[in-house]
């Protein structure tokens, strides 16, 4: 089922005011402001807050590690597609687990839909130069395009 925005949702989406330090990580802190509710959060915040989460393996987000593809919010649902490197990875369900609680906290109280099955599949080439960097000093190997070009094994 391909995911796509809603056209009822085109031109309403609008951004929640920043939550105060003592309000933070409280889904009910702007209850008039909740997903499901009169507004609705902004898809580019939900998917700030989807990026940020971690991949259950290693230490780097979502978004740095190019596993984001998409979020799509409406008032009646969330949806959100993750490209994995592997998917019978046993990190599933905790990745599952961890971006419904961090849309959660964020103030999303309708269904949330998540998919591990994007357009495309994850490729190493993906993840930002710093990622990639990192990994390197960890002692993970990493898949580039030029070093495929070059001959490195797959």
């Amino acid at each position: 089922m391909e995911l796509r925005e809603p056209d009822h949702v085109a031109g309403k989406i609008r951004a929640l005011e920043k939550r105060r330090p003592d309000q933070a990580g409280r889904p009910g802190a702007y209850p008039e402001r909740a997903l499901g509710s009169r507004a609705v959060v902004s898809q580019q915040h939900l998917t700030e807050v989807v990026g940020a989460v971690h991949d259950p393996h290693l230490p780097f987000g979502l978004a740095e590690m190019g596993m984001l593809e998409r979020v799509i919010a409406s008032p009646e649902v969330v949806q959100v597609v993750v490209n994995v490197p592997c998917h019978h990875c046993p990190g599933l369900q905790i990745l599952r687990d961890d971006i419904e609680t961090a849309l959660r906290t964020a103030g999303v109280t309708q269904p949330i839909r998540i998919s591990f099955q994007g357009r495309e599949a994850w490729q190493p080439v993906s993840m930002t130069p710093e990622v990639r960097a990192a990994m390197r000093t960890m002692g993970i190997q990493t898949v580039t395009s030029r070093s495929i070009e070059e001959g490195a094994p797959v």
